[in-house]
């Protein structure tokens, strides 16, 4: 029995089977496979025709004919129809496929994933992105364009207005020289008047008697002069109200005779806000009240009534007039400033050591290794130093030091 030749099983013509469907992969491979066999039969039974002799022909027709005649020697006999077989049905023999070659199995139908769609989502929105940024970029361009026009429309503008400003200029100054040059003459007329009245006057004043010169002379000192006497006076009437509270608090020890049951940090805030202020305040005020020292404000006062009393042409006064502004209203103004300050200081600081009283806390223990000969010495030389007098630093035939003799006496 000759063997049933082998090749592809082709399912083109086959029913699918049942709830298995064919997926559109699946009938595209099979419609391959068809013309792959397709071409294979066309290749087998048309072959190529090669050019032989007549003698070559009959030779293989003959062996042609010689195997026909075996094939048909060894087919065996067609079998008979079977009676119980419809008579529909084929007289040859069929052979079973699923033999000699494998099952098929339909791959399943891939659907669309969400995945798919979400990356076709994404394309679309890079796709819109692209076109977007394209349209800004046109409009970007566009206006860069129309700025640009703008801009060169703007400074061409600014250029010609500029142009006109300095052609006006140039034009304002030509008439203000012209005026100018027109006015010259007069200009130098009205100057030489001028200097011959100075000149006049200054022989007027010659020619005048010493008591006119200096009636003229104290005239223009007036104001300076009475400015620093009511200056003077001023402050003598605020050493008056002031001054023995602030001696007084002057003249305590900066730290020892302040409040012990206060911490040190407030007891040094008193001294450096409130004691040593006044005592600069004190020297202030005696200054412009008690002291005789020379270029003191008293004694420029003085020597400026002295100086226009018996003033004569040619008397330097340029340093004493220099002086003389240096009293004025603005010392005054700064004395009051400075006692409002140390009275409220002094009243936030008391405050402040009360409420640490009343805390209940404890000062840390100071000790202080001086006696008493020693403290006095101290507190006599810190009172020494801001006396308004300048006494000697040692008593007359002895050697110890000034302190000591003041406690002696």
């Amino acid at each position: 029995m000759p063997t049933p030749r082998m090749g592809r099983f082709s399912t083109s013509n086959q029913p699918s089977r049942q709830g298995q469907p064919i997926s559109p992969d699946a009938r595209d491979q099979q419609a391959h496979e068809a013309k792959i066999d397709t071409d294979r039969a066309e290749i087998e039974y048309h072959p190529k025709h090669l050019a032989l002799s007549p003698e070559e022909i009959a030779a293989e027709e003959r062996e042609k004919r010689e195997l026909a005649a075996l094939l048909k020697e060894t087919r065996p006999a067609k079998p008979g129809p079977e009676r119980s077989a419809p008579e529909t049905l084929s007289s040859h023999p069929i052979t079973d496929i699923s033999e000699v070659a494998p099952e098929r199995i339909p791959e399943p139908v891939i659907e669309p994933s969400r995945l798919d769609a979400l990356e076709q989502a994404e394309e679309e929105l890079l796709s819109l992105a692209q076109q977007e940024a394209e349209s800004l970029d046109a409009e970007l361009r566009a206006f860069e364009e129309k700025s640009a026009l703008e801009m060169a429309r703007l400074k061409k503008a600014g250029e010609a207005r500029r142009l006109e400003i300095r052609a006006k200029q140039e034009a304002a100054r030509l008439k203000i020289a012209k005026e100018r040059a027109a006015a010259l003459p007069s200009e130098i007329a009205q100057k030489a008047k001028t200097v011959l009245r100075d000149a006049e006057a200054n022989r007027t004043r010659r020619d005048a008697g010493l008591d006119a010169q200096r009636a003229e002379f104290a005239q223009s000192w007036t104001p300076l002069l009475q400015a620093a006497k009511t200056a003077v006076a001023e402050v003598r009437q605020l050493d008056k109200v002031f001054g023995p509270s602030l001696r007084e608090m002057a003249g305590i020890a900066a730290f020892i005779d302040t409040n012990s049951a206060w911490p040190t940090e407030l007891r040094m805030k008193l001294r450096d806000q409130c004691i040593l202020p006044a005592r600069a305040l004190v020297r202030m005020l005696d200054n412009y009240t008690t002291s005789d020292q020379q270029e003191c404000p008293r004694d420029v006062v003085k020597k400026a009534e002295a100086m226009l009393q018996y003033w004569t042409p040619g008397t330097p006064v340029a340093y004493l007039r220099q002086m003389l502004t240096y009293i004025n209203s603005d010392t005054v103004r700064y004395i009051r400033e400075r006692i409002k300050e140390i009275n409220d200081r002094f009243e936030v600081i008391e405050a402040q050591g009360l409420e640490f009283v009343r805390s209940g806390e404890v000062v840390p223990e100071v000790v202080v290794m001086l006696n008493e000969e020693i403290r006095q010495d101290l507190k006599a030389t810190m009172i020494h130093k801001h006396l308004r007098d300048p006494l000697p630093t040692h008593a007359a035939g002895m050697g110890n030091p000034l302190p000591s003799t003041l406690k002696e006496n």
